[in-house]
């Protein structure tokens, strides 16, 4: 879960309330979270080139967040998602491009499209509803390899980042899916006491769901269905986390000869359950007890993660990157990323 700019990732949590659903899924969450010394406004940087591409930048660091959790929780890889708000919504679109062996679905609330943008003056262009041109959004390290599922969510109001850029996703998603706009089913609905809303449906030439569409009608920059104890929610709906949720789990990969079907794309392959090529970011090397403080080592990042007990009874610890300073708790032990 991705957070947009300004916010921290208790915040998002609390915000979009993906804890509580996760302890009725029983599954994992994790909220990694952006530095100032990475930017300024705690942005991710999903407008730089350098951090739009496979095993570069920021998507290299959060694909191997991913699987360092994966690897020590042995969570299914069938089932490995994404999602974010507003710059977390765009960065989870270039995650679901860079890596679409990794993350069975991706959720873009208030976001952008993955190559939208390529420097701060463009990403602002972007934002007002003006994207750069879409053309070489991914490099030859990406495998070829169906379009993620995807499931956007924006405002018809939102006056940060333009409604305009909710149909790049759709129009993006549509063409690489193969999914036809003609074929789209069409549904409206109102919330009670809420918000009204219009969600467009596209399937693939199987019938498979691969592209949901939720535009909400008078809903601004904000998380829909939210808590106010997180900073931009609207309360008033739709449930946005609840969805994404649904949507995610009807789209796990399909297991072939003991594969998630479009890892198959990745020509480096997984190496030893660790990440594609000789960068290997997020190895875990040392065991993390609960409650530890740990600092992964990355040129480009010095932070302080702590491990919180998340399922029923604390029986689970959920590594949540957040930045801690001065440290709170005693450093038992610390993975290295390398």
């Amino acid at each position: 879960m991705l957070h947009g700019c300004t916010q921290t990732s208790d915040d998002f949590a609390n915000g979009t309330r993906m804890n509580a659903l996760a302890e009725e899924r029983q599954c994992f969450v994790l909220y990694p979270e952006q530095t100032q010394a990475a930017n300024r406004s705690r942005c991710w940087n999903w407008f730089k080139r350098g951090d739009q591409r496979r095993e570069q930048g920021e998507p290299a660091i959060l694909a191997g967040m991913t699987r360092e959790v994966m690897n020590y929780y042995r969570i299914d890889p069938t089932k490995v998602y994404v999602a974010g708000l507003s710059a977390g919504g765009a960065m989870a679109a270039v995650m679901g491009t860079a890596y679409p062996e990794l993350y069975a679905a991706v959720g873009i609330h208030s976001g952008l499209a993955c190559g939208s943008a390529h420097d701060l003056p463009s990403a602002f262009a972007a934002m007002r509803g003006t994207p750069a041109l879409m053309a070489g959004r991914t490099t030859g390290s990406t495998p070829a390899a169906p379009a993620t599922p995807t499931i956007v969510f924006h405002g018809d109001r939102d006056r940060t980042v333009h409604p305009r850029n909710g149909e790049q996703v759709v129009s993006q998603s549509v063409a690489q899916n193969g999914a036809s706009s003609a074929d789209a089913s069409i549904e409206r609905g109102q919330v009670p006491g809420g918000h009204p809303y219009t969600r467009t449906v596209h399937r693939d030439s199987t019938g498979r769901v691969v592209l949901e569409h939720w535009l909400v009608h008078g809903g601004g920059h904000a998380w829909f269905g939210g808590s106010p104890r997180g900073s931009y929610t609207d309360p008033k709906g739709p449930d946005a986390a609840r969805e994404m949720v649904r949507f995610f789990y009807q789209n796990a990969f399909k297991r072939s000869s003991g594969q998630p079907a479009r890892e198959r794309g990745d020509k480096q392959g997984m190496r030893d359950g660790s990440s594609p090529g000789s960068m290997r970011h997020g190895e875990l090397l040392e065991v993390v007890e609960e409650g530890d403080l740990f600092e992964p080592h990355h040129p480009r990042y010095k932070r302080r993660c702590r491990l919180d007990a998340f399922e029923a009874g604390g029986s689970v610890a959920i590594p949540r990157c957040v930045s801690i300073s001065p440290p709170t708790r005693y450093i038992r032990s610390e993975p290295r990323f390398v």
